[in-house]
């Protein structure tokens, strides 16, 4: 081999390096960030008001489980028929199936044959994680981090009642309609909702923009 051969060879290797060590740094640096995020959110909010903060934070955790094991049960929906996935008396003509007949228990096929029972050529069959139903928001609809939002968006009301705090003397205002972001990774499901609420009491006041939960469902993993 050369020397210009051994020079370039040098230079493929050295960018190579350096490619994957600026991946990594980059990946590890996102992470940390992602992590201390909260940290950052709750060391900005004075003690008197901690209390509404985990408050909320709760009752988001609360409806991200609840929309994780809907997930769960059905096969990857929080709603079937929303999904575009429906159920019928002949389990071999449905893409879902009732896991007891008469029940409101039921799970969608991932692979299932579309075409009629009787086809024997050209049959279509439907891979749903493919065809169907994405994992992440950026990969298409519907989406599994799609469906957990518009139910927590949906059904988050139902547990943030203030009556408690409000016997304490807080008032509250909110600016707008509470919207939330999952995000599934390796290892767990974060959820933020940005909801900015202001709270006031006793001549203090706080404005709390965004709440944050986490799951330790390993759910890409499944």
């Amino acid at each position: 081999m050369n020397k210009k051969s051994q020079v370039t060879l040098f230079v493929i290797i050295g960018i190579f390096v350096l490619t994957v060590s600026g991946i990594i740094f980059y990946s590890q640096t996102a992470k940390i960030s992602f992590e201390q995020e909260r940290e950052i959110i709750v060391e900005d909010i004075p003690t008197m008001f901690m209390g509404v903060n985990n408050f909320v934070e709760s009752c988001l955790e609360e409806k991200a489980v609840e929309a994780l094991v809907k997930v769960g049960e059905t096969g990857g929906f929080t709603d079937l028929e929303r999904g575009g996935v429906y159920s019928f008396p002949d389990p071999t003509s449905s893409a879902a199936v009732e896991m007891f007949p008469g029940s409101s228990m039921r799970t969608a096929y991932w692979h299932y044959l579309e075409s009629d029972n009787s086809c024997t050529t050209g049959c279509n069959f439907v891979v749903l994680p493919e065809n169907r139903l994405y994992l992440h928001k950026k990969d298409g609809e519907p989406s599994i981090e799609m469906q957990i939002d518009e139910y927590i968006n949906d059904d988050i009301d139902s547990c943030l009642d203030f009556e408690s705090f409000e016997r304490q003397g807080f008032s509250f205002s909110a600016e707008k309609e509470p919207k939330t972001d999952v995000i599934i990774r390796e290892n767990d499901v974060v959820v933020t909702l940005d909801y900015p609420i202001k709270v006031e009491r006793a001549g203090s006041n706080k404005k709390l923009l965004r709440f944050r939960a986490q799951s330790l469902e390993k759910l890409k993993i499944v």
